[in-house]
C-alpha cells in the first residue's frame, strides 16, 4: 500500500509539472476522456488493489467492486423479519403439527413406489348418537361414508385402494350402488382427511324388519398394496312403534 501511495504522488506530482509548464494550456478544454487516459497512466495498483478514481481501494475477490463498497451494500441491506416469511411456509408449518397433534394412529404400509405410506382410516359416523351409538328409527336414510388421512412421505395414487362393503347383506340395504370402490384420485402425504362414500347419490336405508332394538355393524375392508385393514361402525335401529327410551 505505501508503494501504490509513493506511485500515486510521484504521478500527481508529473502530472503537475506538465501542466505548469504548458502555460497556453486551458485545463478546463481538457476532456474528461483525456483525465481519465492520463489518470490511467499515471495511477497503477498492483492486486489485489484496483483504481478506483483518482485512487486505489481493495478488491479481494476481484470483483470490479471495492470491497468497502460491497460492505456497505449488505449493511444497507433491510432485515428479514418475522413479518417477511411466506404465509405457505408458515401453513406447512402449521399443517405438520396439527397433522401429528390429530392422527397420531395411522398405520404403516409400504406404496408401490417402497415409499412409506401411513395411513389413518375412520368410519364417518352414520347418525346422531345415543349412548355413543349412531341411532335411527326405521325406515330413515342414512349416509355410509369413511375418511383416510396419509401421514407419510408417499402418495396413494388414484384407483391404488379399495375398499369393500362386507355387511350387512345386500338384500337387507338400497341406495347402495356399488359394494366395492377405489379412491378416486390421490391421497396425498399431508395429512388431510379425504372422504369417500359407498352413497355418493342416495343415502342408504335398511330394509328388514326391525323389531324393538337391532343393531346392525357395518364392516369396510381396506386394501392397499398387498395390506388389509378392516373398520367397523355399529347402527342402532330403533322400532317406530318404540319410544325414545334407553334399553
Amino acid at each position: 500500500m505505501f508503494k501504490m501511495k509513493q506511485i500515486l504522488i510521484l504521478g500527481l506530482i508529473l502530472l503537475s509539472v506538465i501542466l505548469i509548464g504548458c502555460e497556453g494550456v486551458d485545463i478546463s478544454k481538457v476532456s474528461d476522456e483525456d483525465m481519465d487516459r492520463i489518470s490511467e497512466k499515471l495511477i497503477v495498483c498492483e492486486e489485489p488493489y484496483m483504481r478506483h478514481g483518482s485512487d486505489c481501494c481493495l478488491d479481494s475477490d476481484n470483483n470490479k467492486i471495492c470491497d468497502d463498497d460491497e460492505q456497505n451494500t449488505n449493511t444497507n441491506a433491510p432485515e428479514e423479519t418475522d413479518e417477511d416469511v411466506d404465509d405457505e411456509e408458515l401453513t406447512d408449518e402449521k399443517d405438520t403439527v396439527d397433522r401429528d397433534y390429530e392422527y397420531p394412529d395411522c398405520e404403516l404400509f409400504e406404496s408401490s413406489e417402497g415409499e412409506n405410506i401411513c395411513l389413518a382410516i375412520e368410519f364417518e359416523p352414520m347418525s346422531i348418537q345415543e349412548n355413543g351409538i349412531d341411532t335411527i328409527y326405521e325406515g330413515e336414510n342414512f349416509p355410509i361414508e369413511f375418511s383416510i388421512s396419509n401421514g407419510g412421505n408417499g402418495i396413494v395414487w388414484a384407483n391404488e385402494l379399495t375398499a369393500i362393503l362386507k355387511g350387512p347383506r345386500e338384500e337387507d340395504m338400497l341406495g347402495i350402488p356399488k359394494w366395492s370402490i377405489t379412491n378416486d384420485r390421490d391421497i396425498g402425504m399431508d395429512g388431510r382427511w379425504q372422504m369417500f362414500s359407498f352413497t355418493p347419490v342416495d343415502m342408504a336405508r335398511y330394509t328388514d324388519d326391525v323389531t324393538g332394538f337391532t343393531d346392525i355393524n357395518f364392516h369396510i375392508e381396506i386394501s392397499y398394496n398387498g395390506y388389509t385393514k378392516e373398520i367397523v361402525r355399529k347402527l342402532r335401529i330403533r322400532e317406530l312403534s318404540t319410544e325414545s327410551t334407553t334399553e
